[in-house]
């Protein structure tokens, strides 16, 4: 998928290949390799980001073949994502709506002094910059209800990817009930 995913890429920056590059290869590596990128053309950046995005994921899960451990720091934006993608009823593209995921969980972050308003703001600037949505316009009730369907439940609660700064996610376990208030923020 990703090798597939790079060669799509040589020579067409559309909606539908670029904003869904990251559905596989994990939001934080490619915001990582976006960061050390940032001061390229956007054009001549996708071939590389790919590439180093691809590398990354291959090294992590190499090192937790099943997800029990560092792997799934790969999912930073996806909890939240998945939910946002459920309610457009896939319309929006995965990336688009882990971009969405992205935001909102640095969000509820800064408000928990987990990161630090910088950390949303190059965050923010790096998702406008590649036309990626930030914000949902769907009711909170309705996205809860999608998360609660979410493979990451266990025993009532949700390991969820949160950012401490660019390139450095932690998990933080959480009772279901608090997902409510995390995508609030």
């Amino acid at each position: 998928t990703n090798l597939r995913c790079a060669m799509l890429y040589k020579n067409v920056p559309d909606r539908r290949k670029y904003r869904n590059s990251g559905r596989e290869d994990g939001g934080g590596a490619c915001i990582a390799a976006l960061n050390r990128q940032e001061k390229r053309q956007l054009r001549e950046q996708y071939e590389h980001v790919i590439e180093v995005c691809v590398q990354m994921k291959r090294d992590i899960v190499g090192a937790d073949e099943y997800d029990l451990g560092r792997r799934r720091t790969l999912n930073l934006g996806h909890t939240f994502g998945h939910a946002v993608e459920q309610c457009s009823d896939f319309s929006l593209l995965h990336g688009e709506a882990v971009a969405i995921g992205m935001a909102t969980v640095t969000r509820a972050a800064v408000k928990r002094g987990i990161c630090g308003e910088e950390t949303l703001a190059r965050l923010l600037d790096i998702l406008h910059r590649y036309g990626l949505p930030t914000e949902t316009g769907y009711e909170l009730d309705k996205l809860y209800e999608a998360e609660l369907v979410d493979k990451k439940i266990s025993g009532g609660k949700m390991h969820l990817i949160v950012p401490e700064k660019i390139g450095q996610v932690r998990m933080e376990t959480i009772p279901v009930e608090a997902l409510r208030d995390w995508m609030q923020d």
